[in-house]
């Protein structure tokens, strides 16, 4: 299941990913992540405790693919894992299929910390 908010003041994109997620809800996530209006630079956050991978890597790549022909905005993006070790490993692999994003990429176990990261 995926969950979106943009938080107008702080100028964080939030996306919650639960339970067995497929790749289009990977996809609308990062559609709506870029389509966000920022006043500076894209942030991010990605909370991800709750996700399980319904995907396999090489749909990951078709997605990576169709936003090499966009433009992928500069800025931070925080992946929240909890305790959740697989899923760090996850997001490198993820980070890994392309190596020229215009973005930063973290992993944090609590959103406060994201936050933190982001808003600095």
């Amino acid at each position: 299941m995926y969950s979106s908010y943009f938080d107008d003041q702080l100028q964080i994109f939030h996306a919650t990913l639960t339970e067995f997620v497929e790749v289009n809800e990977v996809a609308l996530g990062v559609n709506e992540c870029f389509a966000a209006d920022y006043a500076g630079e894209l942030r991010a956050l990605w909370n991800i405790t709750e996700m399980h991978v319904g995907f396999a890597l090489n749909e990951v790549e078709q997605v990576v693919q169709v936003l090499r022909a966009g433009n992928v905005p500069s800025g931070k993006m925080a992946f929240v894992i909890g305790e959740k070790e697989f899923l760090r490993g996850v997001v490198q692999s993820v980070r890994s299929v392309r190596d020229d994003w215009f973005t930063q990429w973290r992993v944090f176990p609590r959103e406060e910390d994201a936050i933190a990261w982001l808003t600095d």
